[in-house]
């Protein structure tokens, strides 16, 4: 058994003619939770979801006392990676329309892992002291159509890897909208890997980065593949301090546009891609 859940309601609900799978807790955004879910292993996922059409809400994740996470999410979507309670109603490689919202998590290795998955909603998704992501996107084309909102990290950081330390890291992503992204004491807001071909457009509303770990950026996009799309950034507030700049954007990145919004303690900005655009930044 990887996991104890204590869980006031556990129900199903249909869409359309799928069959998803629904826990709740019923308690209010802000609020602490009354539903949670406690990880008894170091690295296997918590809730691995699989299905058509799943909601997620109202949850505290927390790894059991003694625990240090090694690997594994409080939640994955998609065919990829092991362990944890699975949801399946078919056997195709792919899941849609999940909706993950109002979920705490505490510890874990990432909060959040979206893998072969088309489509959903993530809304309202607070974590603390993650090892290595907050969200982490792996969804390669013709998979992506993801909408994030209200995420909010908080002390990522202490693993190795890619990214590593990234509130919100993109690996493969076909294209995906973010509302606002809140990132505190992290290594970096947002990075992008373009090291493979499976990228689309990534949308950010509002970017904001306090208080970076060492050698850390709010912005990050690099890789060995010129991006084919470029990232929209429409407002942002980047405080670098503690870290090395607010934003990197290596060779092959492509167009990228930070319109809006201001940078405290810019430190040093690396811009060596095409056409990216900064022209709306503020740098105090």
């Amino acid at each position: 058994t990887s996991a104890i859940l204590y869980m006031p309601k556990m129900g199903k609900k249909f869409c359309g003619s799928r069959t998803g799978s629904v826990f709740s807790g019923h308690f209010a955004y802000g609020n602490p939770g009354v539903s949670r879910i406690l990880r008894r292993n170091a690295v296997d996922n918590c809730l691995h979801m699989g299905s058509v059409c799943c909601d997620v809400n109202d949850l505290y994740f927390t790894d059991y006392a003694g625990i240090t996470a090694t690997g594994g999410s409080a939640i994955a979507v998609g065919k990829n990676g092991s362990g944890g309670t699975v949801f399946e109603t078919n056997n195709s490689n792919k899941t849609a329309y999940q909706r993950l919202y109002n979920i705490e998590v505490e510890g874990f290795y990432d909060a959040v892992t979206l893998w072969q998955s088309d489509g959903g909603w993530i809304d309202h998704i607070q974590g603390y002291l993650q090892k290595r992501y907050g969200i982490q996107i792996d969804c390669p084309v013709p998979y992506g159509g993801w909408c994030l909102d209200e995420l909010q990290f908080n002390s990522v950081g202490g693993a190795a890897g890619t990214g590593a330390g990234a509130a919100v890291f993109v690996e493969n992503a076909d294209w995906t909208n973010f509302g606002l992204i809140k990132a505190t004491q992290c290594k970096y807001g947002f990075y992008e890997d373009l090291n493979s071909s499976s990228h689309g457009q990534q949308m950010i509303d509002k970017l904001i980065v306090d208080d970076l770990s060492s050698g850390g950026y709010g912005y990050y996009v690099s890789g060995s593949t010129p991006q084919p799309l470029p990232n929209i950034v429409t407002s942002a507030r980047i405080n670098a301090s503690g870290g090395t700049g607010s934003w990197y954007m290596g060779a092959n990145s492509v167009k990228n546009i930070i319109k809006t919004g201001f940078t405290v303690n810019g430190g040093t900005n690396t811009n060596t891609g095409t056409s990216n655009d900064v022209s709306g930044v503020l740098i105090v």
